[in-house]
């Protein structure tokens, strides 16, 4: 889940490393249905591709997002997804995140 601890090599958690997972988006099921297949992820979340796919179809997009990023279709499309009731879920509150050296 967002924001869990690193293990180090003997399995120890490390308190100087969290672990953010990236990809992922959150469905607000108060305006679309929840998701009933878990596809290995916590309740009421999607992997950013699938929720990619639901965009361009609602929208009607036949482009794709595959080889060099287009910044200016990345506004757009968060504000697509937010129309669908998806959005990116906040960082864990843990205040600060240190850099590995």
């Amino acid at each position: 889940g967002l924001g869990r601890r690193a293990k180090g090599g003997g399995g120890a958690e490390r308190k100087d490393v969290t672990v953010i997972d990236g990809g992922l988006m959150r469905l607000d099921v108060s305006r679309c249905s929840p998701r009933t297949f878990p596809v290995l992820l916590p309740a009421n979340t999607l992997y950013a591709c699938h929720a990619a796919a639901l965009v361009h179809a609602s929208q009607g997009w036949t482009h794709h997002e595959v080889g060099e990023v287009d910044v200016a279709q990345m506004q757009p499309a968060l504000l697509a997804a937010e129309g669908l009731g998806l959005h990116v879920p906040p960082l864990p509150p843990h205040g600060h995140f240190k850099t590995l050296e």
